[in-house]
């Protein structure tokens, strides 16, 4: 992991704390933050101030159920594309299942699940929240560069006999300063041969 980069975060909610702390101990990491709720409320104060990489729901919770707290989610544009994996310890039902994914769930898993193929899943979501994360950083960046960029278009008046340049309101500048003014150019001097020849004949 990127030394600079703070840890992802990831929900776990279930109102059994042996099974939140089961799952926070199969899937730590050090690239990983995770943060538990034991009822639907809480799971929503927790997805209203964080950026979670995905929420580990109970189905099964106590007044709010996994199904409203995923609604609600869905409901919300900050947090409509927050991928959401469904813990059930029920037998399956596909009524249960077929809810699940119309909600949006990226998959339904049932009690006793596999570690390994959860642990999987859990990384590949993270590593997907890291690169999407990348990606607008490097979006905003390139927005703000082309931002900062400036172009010359159109046609340039430039005096015949001086070269001076003129500008929008009417003043004849000097061709380096015009440049200057209306690109991000910087400049460095030289002498062209002509020049050389007429100025300094004996180099």
């Amino acid at each position: 992991m990127d030394e600079t980069r703070r840890p992802v975060d990831v929900l776990i909610v279930d109102d059994v704390v042996e099974n939140r702390l089961q799952l926070e101990t199969l899937l730590t990491s050090a690239d990983r933050n995770f943060l538990l709720a034991g009822t639907g409320e809480e799971a929503l104060e927790l997805i209203a101030d964080h950026d979670f990489a995905v929420v580990l729901l109970d189905v099964h919770l106590p007044g709010m159920s996994g199904f409203d707290v995923a609604e609600r989610m869905r409901a919300e544009p900050r947090t409509v594309h927050v991928p959401i994996l469904f813990i059930s310890a029920v037998k399956q039902q596909p009524h249960h299942v077929f809810v699940g994914y119309e909600l949006g769930a990226v998959d339904y898993v049932l009690r006793p699940f596999d570690a390994h193929i959860l642990r999987s899943k859990i990384a590949i979501l993270c590593d997907l929240w890291v690169q999407r994360h990348l990606i607008e950083e490097q979006n905003a960046l390139l927005q703000k560069q082309m931002g900062e960029i400036k172009t010359l278009r159109g046609l340039i008046a430039v005096c015949a006999v001086c070269h001076r340049i003129r500008d929008d309101q009417g003043l004849w500048e000097r061709c380096m300063i015009y440049v200057a003014r209306h690109t991000e150019a910087e400049f460095t001097h030289a002498i062209c041969e002509s020049c050389q020849k007429e100025v300094y004949p004996d180099l």
